[in-house]
């Protein structure tokens, strides 16, 4: 209200020296001001202006000046004489010599850099001060045009950019350096600035969805198509011909999973699982229907003749739980199997599963079941080495079926088990070892090399594990695995067991693994842990036919006497898949002839 008042009188060549002043608080050091003319203040300290005055300071000029870039005036002050004022009329200080020498700069920056068909983008061109001389006109554009040119103020203009139609690659704007001016008169420098444009419309989808597979369970029938489908228009419950035994079935509703590309079909009544079933579907009418089975552009799905629909209801009054069957372990990863297809969907806890290596705990980290593989896979939080006693105790949650237990499709548990000397299969080191028992039960298991490996006296459990392997039980009730490859195994004195826990074990054609075999000691051939009808699902058992031919049937065992090098011994055979012909063998020396009796068949 009572500000200083001085006379200016340009045409004499008067300055006005403000160089002392700090034009910008926010930065350090005395800076100098930016002259900008009558424009308004556009938030960047250091910016001198002036305006013509009114009421009582009619004909003077009104000074001011914003020092930390609020955009409201720090000072002020009037100045009588004359009607207008340029840079050269300061010295503005910062060491500029009484006149703005600094050329203008741009930056143009946009709200959208990927333009696609029908979108737009807004283009903002910011100066470093106010300028003059700046339109559309001094503004390239390449693949879009302009519209929209705006004045936000003196330093900042906006326009919106519309991309070329049926264009892919580069779009970009550029502004020449020389198109336009700051109020002092220095010329402006260039700006470019460039985004993605791709404006080519996919042609129209004329390809109806095709038909893929189908399955059923109870009273859910699937359809599964190569597509995602029109989930809002589903097809009628009647466009389907549902047959279960040969008779008609009705289809209570249709639903639509758009993701899932299936169609559920409910069933008036339920599927068992012995029963065949047959699904058949007519689209309404030869064009594109509302109410079919479509794709999301409308594409009705041909119709379908009857096809055979596989039925996965499980069994009725299913209340026999899965039987534990073999374990294995190699490194982290130790796997259980059973007799039957699991609950994938329902894992147990870690915690059920308590595992030893060398005496030591090993804790689990991860559960996996694999339904159809029967298997349960434990991640262990350790590696088992090569060669060492591995064993496992699974204890069910409950004496009820729990959710979160090994279980079968119909909800029946796994009894807790505990099992010992679960065959380790870590690979080991390919040096030969030889390891000498004691007089006590030993237990001894070889490396990945041809190990020779005595267990002396006492019950010894020996595992020669991979390589072509000696094997010697010594005096005692021995438990003898030789382990893939070819393996040479005694018994010696004694109540002797011979475990093969895979084709794998029995060494291949012309280098046979070769036993020694007492009937008189009550030896036994263990081959439980094999499957002996690899066509059936299962761990299917061994039937023993003796000297006879195989005749065709999987899982027939018989043997007869050797010839030339094997001559004196039994040679041991199985048919696993009925084609009359011996997946595996077996020399057995020291006995005369088997029985049924001196074989742990298994199943």
């Amino acid at each position: 209200g009572a500000l200083d008042a001085i006379e200016f009188l340009t045409g004499d060549g008067d300055l006005i020296d403000l160089s002392a002043i700090d034009a910008n608080t926010n930065a350090p050091g005395t800076q100098g001001f930016s002259f900008i003319g009558t424009g308004a203040f556009t938030g960047q300290a250091g910016q001198l202006r002036y305006q013509k005055g009114t009421g009582a300071q009619n004909g003077t000029l009104v000074i001011s000046a914003d020092l930390n870039g609020d955009s409201l005036a720090d000072f002020q002050f009037l100045a009588g004489g004359s009607s207008i004022l340029s840079a050269s009329n300061f010295i503005l200080g910062g060491g500029g010599g009484g006149s703005d020498t600094t050329p203008p700069t741009l930056s143009i920056t946009t709200n959208d850099a990927q333009l696609t068909a029908g979108e737009t983008a807004t283009l903002t061109f910011s100066f470093s001060e106010p300028v003059a001389g700046f339109s559309q006109n001094d503004i390239t554009p390449i693949n879009g045009q302009l519209s929209a040119f705006t004045s936000v103020n003196t330093s900042i203009y906006t326009a919106v950019f519309t991309p070329t139609s049926n264009v892919t690659g580069q779009g970009s704007v550029a502004v020449a350096a020389g198109s336009y001016t700051d109020v002092a008169g220095n010329t402006g420098g260039a700006g470019t600035l460039s985004f993605s444009v791709n404006t080519v419309t996919a042609p129209s989808d004329t390809t109806p969805p095709v038909y893929q597979s189908a399955n059923v369970n109870g009273a859910t029938l699937v359809l599964t198509y190569n597509e995602a489908l029109d989930s809002a228009n589903p097809p009628a419950p009647g466009a389907f011909a549902v047959r279960v035994g040969g008779n008609l079935v009705a289809v209570s509703s249709a639903s639509v999973n758009s993701a899932a590309h299936t169609v559920s079909l409910t069933l008036a009544s339920a599927v068992t699982a012995s029963q065949s079933v047959t699904v058949a579907y007519t689209d309404p009418t030869a064009g594109n229907d509302i109410l079919a089975i479509q794709d999301l552009a409308g594409n009705d799905a041909a119709s379908l003749g009857a096809m055979s629909v596989p039925n996965t209801t499980p069994p009725a009054g299913d209340t026999t739980p899965p039987v534990y069957q073999t374990a294995s372990v190699n490194g982290t990863s130790l796997v259980l199997t059973y007799g039957e297809a699991l609950d994938a969907s329902n894992t147990p806890l870690p915690s059920a599963f308590a595992v030893t290596a060398g005496g030591n705990a090993v804790g689990v980290s991860g559960v996996i079941v694999n339904s159809a593989n029967r298997t349960v896979t434990l991640t262990l939080a350790s590696a088992v080495p090569a060669g060492q006693a591995v064993s496992l105790t699974y204890t069910d949650p409950s004496v009820g079926n729990d959710p979160r237990a090994i279980q079968d499709l119909a909800g029946n548990d796994a009894a807790s088990v505990t099992i010992t000397n679960i065959n380790n299969t870590t690979p080991g080191t390919t040096t030969p070892l030889t390891i000498n028992g004691t007089e006590a039960d030993n237990v001894i298991v070889g490396g990945a090399g041809n190990d020779t490996l005595r267990g002396n006296g006492g019950n010894d459990t020996i595992n020669g594990a991979a390589g072509n392997d000696y094997v010697s039980g010594g005096a005692g009730n021995d438990l003898l695995t030789g382990g893939p490859g070819t393996d040479t195994i005694y018994g010696g004195a004694g109540a002797d067991r011979y475990v093969f826990q895979s084709v794998a074990d029995f060494g291949p054609a012309g280098a046979l693994d070769a036993i020694e075999f007492l009937t008189g000691d009550g030896d036994l051939i263990d081959l439980s842990a094999i499957d002996a009808n690899t066509n059936a699902p299962g761990t299917q058992g061994f039937s023993f036919i003796g000297t006879g031919a195989f005749t065709g049937q999987a899982g027939q065992l018989r043997y007869q006497k050797g010839t030339g090098a094997q001559g004196g011994s039994l040679i041991v055979g199985a048919d696993l898949n009925g084609d009359s012909v011996a997946d595996f063998q077996l020399q057995a020396g020291g006995s005369p002839s088997l029985t049924a009796s001196n074989f742990i068949l298994g199943g």
